[in-house]
């Protein structure tokens, strides 16, 4: 059977009813090799057929760890944990290396985001002293983010005098859009750019021209969520909070907005109203000004000075009849 290379073939495998324990190593050895699938692999565990294939399995704790390793795990984990995951192949040390400077950047980020004032994007403050650290940081701040060489490469596991395998795997990192980044080989450091959207293109993640490019939120990829993690459980109240809070600011800026919008529909309506008075007045102030002009026209007509012009031309028709008798 030829191994399918679309992700909606490999994944739609793992739902067939008839999966094996046998067939279920072999996909899951393809999703951990995978070059576009970066994410969602605790989700691939919870599908019911793989669950059903792994019920009786004897290396079901194995298999679900090493699974969950590439779900939120890094490559420092793998080594401390050689004997109780699978051994992996070149290609799936690379990925997991490149999983691993995901999750580095996602801590440096969340790090530096707790120093700089976690709080205000809890709960935005309006008092002097935040204002100024906002202005502070908008004035002079920095929107990026460096993480060293050498500390990527004591937590990689890259042998320190090999730089270009370090380089050559974050470039990876930022052609198959994991985080957006750039590299500083004068000083030697990965600067990561939180403020650039990442964008994933087709349904394998490569980039397409026949797709609808779609961005994905944040200038990193997301790694799954390890619930049952003592680390991640304190985050997630954090997280859950956060929602709640954008939740409200989202409803107060609706009700805003639809207010504005009444607001904006009545002075339309008062304008209307104010508008179609003036084009009344103005008709009526036409219509007298011709009023007016008739009446004086008419006044003129009927003057003495009239008068006197319908006697010098009934004088001059009477002229006019003589001498044509007379001739």
């Amino acid at each position: 059977m030829t191994a399918p290379t679309n992700v909606n073939d490999l994944l739609s495998e793992f739902n067939s009813p008839s999966l094996s324990s046998s067939l279920l190593q072999s996909l899951l050895h393809r999703l951990l090799s995978h070059p576009s699938i970066h994410n969602g692999f605790v989700d691939v565990l919870n599908l019911p057929s793989v669950q059903a294939a792994l019920e009786n399995n004897p290396q079901r704790e194995i298999i679900v760890r090493t699974v969950e390793l590439f779900g939120f795990g890094t490559i420092e984990e793998y080594y401390e944990l050689k004997d109780a995951v699978w051994d992996l192949n070149e290609a799936q040390l690379e990925k997991l290396r490149m999983l691993s400077v995901v999750s580095i950047a996602r801590r440096r980020i969340d790090g530096d985001s707790v120093l700089d004032g976690d709080v205000d994007m809890i709960a935005p403050s309006t008092t002097a002293a935040s204002k100024h650290r906002k202005s502070r940081r908008s004035k002079g701040k920095k929107s990026v983010l460096s993480i060293p060489y050498s500390e990527l490469m004591t937590q990689l596991r890259i042998p320190a005098d090999d730089i270009r395998k370090l380089e050559d795997l974050l470039i990876q990192c930022i052609y198959a859009n994991l985080l957006s980044a750039k590299l500083d080989q004068h000083s030697k450091c990965l600067v990561i750019e939180p403020h650039v959207t990442l964008v994933r293109d087709g349904n394998d993640g490569t980039k397409s021209k026949n797709s609808n490019s779609v961005e994905v939120c944040g200038s990193i990829l997301s790694r799954d969520l390890n619930i049952s993690s003592t680390t991640a459980s304190p985050q997630l109240p954090k997280m859950i909070t956060r929602l709640e809070t954008f939740l409200t600011h989202s409803e107060a800026l609706l009700t805003t907005l639809e207010q504005l919008t009444h607001a904006n529909a009545t002075v339309r309506k008062h304008d209307s109203i104010r508008w179609r008075e003036v084009n009344r007045l103005l008709s009526e102030s036409k219509s007298n000004a011709k009023f007016g002009s008739l009446e004086r026209a008419e006044l003129e007509n009927t003057g003495p000075a009239g008068e006197r012009d319908r006697r010098e031309v009934k004088r001059s028709k009477m002229q006019a009849a003589m001498m044509q008798r007379f001739s």
